[in-house]
């Protein structure tokens, strides 16, 4: 049976494991041809509203995948205002919200034997969610490439249409669209689905546990420490 453990950790109580992340996620890049867009260390890793999740293979740890939930601050700016801020301002008043507690869950990636194993951005993405609801977040922003505009209309998050061309952006390039959506509501997740609106409120009351999940690949095992 395929393992793998989805961890969680503020990235600066774990700088060595940040850098595991951001080399998978160049090495995934580069197999797609595409390079990093600095060789810097990004501002995140010493950022300490900024949430990690790492996926790792059972029992070599290899490290497969994850994705970033960063608190709305003024220390570090959001990946979601660096890309479409300056298309349109209406972005910094959906993030710079007084009324509420908001985030981004940013920087998602994940191997192509993960998603070949039937394990992929779906995952992620209530694993992000559970780490936002965790830590009180009230409205959950996401940047969206095509490919996954559905998974994440499954996990919850509607298109905000507030912005943008009724959410949509040219980006990274003229000829490419990538959609603003938000999470509205955290608490009740009125939005999801009802499968995975259960397992994000049971990750967030039990965050270490491990689930069996049937898959069109067959049974995968998860071991979940969200417990930071």
């Amino acid at each position: 049976m395929v393992k793998y453990r989805f961890s969680a950790f503020r990235a600066i109580d774990d700088p060595d494991a940040c850098f595991r992340f951001i080399e998978g996620h160049r090495k995934l890049l580069e197999i797609y041809g595409i390079s990093m867009i600095t060789s810097n260390t990004p501002e995140w890793v010493y950022h300490d509203n900024t949430y990690v999740i790492l996926i790792e293979s059972i029992p070599d740890k290899k490290v497969l995948g994850g994705a970033r939930v960063q608190l709305v601050d003024r220390k570090v700016t959001l990946p979601l205002i660096d890309a479409v801020g300056k298309a349109d301002q209406k972005i910094y008043d959906l993030v710079f919200n007084p009324k509420f507690k908001t985030a981004e869950l940013c920087g998602l990636w994940n191997s192509k034997s993960m998603a070949m194993n039937g394990v992929g951005s779906l995952y992620l993405g209530w694993t992000g969610i559970t780490i936002a609801r965790m830590l009180g977040v009230e409205k959950l922003h996401a940047l969206c490439a095509p490919a996954t505009v559905r998974y994440c209309l499954r996990l919850g998050f509607t298109i905000q249409k507030s912005v943008g061309d009724e959410g949509k952006f040219k980006y990274p390039k003229e000829n490419m669209i990538a959609t603003v959506m938000t999470v509205e509501d955290l608490v009740n997740l009125p939005s999801s689905e009802e499968e995975i609106r259960n397992t994000i409120i049971s990750l967030s009351s039990s965050p270490i546990q491990t689930i069996e999940y049937n898959t069109r690949i067959g049974k995968v095992l998860i071991d979940y420490n969200l417990d930071f």
